[in-house]
């Protein structure tokens, strides 16, 4: 389980096919005594297994049914991604809880600048999800509330810190984001 509150971006350093599926390299963000071989970490939104790590890097096998139902099979090397570690019993959970299970790919329809925030439209291109106004979504593994829906889409709101501190400052009109309901 994740938060949704994302304290670290990574880069994909690295992508080596095998068969149909991917090994997936990513800089390490994280101090090392918090990483055990076999912990789950969210990778834009997707739960991981972590294979290996050192100091300066992160390694999972991405299965071919994940690369098929989420973006990870559009990394390329040099790519940004949110990172999060599981939660951990007595952890705070600042966002709403995701299981890093998605649900839907997304594309984004806008973002604008609104004042100090951002309002993001979102089209769900492929998947369901079932949402509602004031509701929560995970969007690349960000936590953020439902400000307006409709059949197929959706809009967030998010505050500056958000948007200055994970991919969303990297984003732009026609990305696709994994969703999770």
């Amino acid at each position: 389980m994740f938060a949704g509150i994302i304290k670290h971006i990574s880069k994909v350093k690295n992508l080596h096919r095998f068969g149909n599926g991917v090994e997936l390299v990513l800089e390490n963000p994280f101090p090392l005594e918090n990483l055990e071989v076999g912990d789950s970490i969210s990778v834009d939104g997707v739960c991981l297994t972590l294979e290996e790590f050192d100091q300066d890097k992160l390694r999972f096998f991405v299965s071919s049914r994940t690369l098929l139902d989420t973006t990870l099979g559009r990394l390329r090397v040099g790519k940004r991604v949110n990172v999060e570690e599981s939660l951990r019993f007595g952890d705070k959970i600042g966002g709403h809880l995701l299981s890093g299970h998605i649900n839907a790919v997304g594309r984004i329809s806008f973002i604008r600048s609104v004042g100090r925030d951002y309002r993001m439209r979102i089209q769900i291109v492929k998947g369901n999800l079932a949402l509602e106004a004031k509701g929560s979504v995970g969007v690349d593994g960000m936590s953020l509330t439902v400000q307006d829906c409709g059949h197929r889409w959706f809009e967030v709101v998010v505050i500056p810190h958000t948007y200055s501190t994970t991919t969303l400052k990297y984003k732009r009109t026609g990305d696709l984001v994994n969703l999770e309901g």
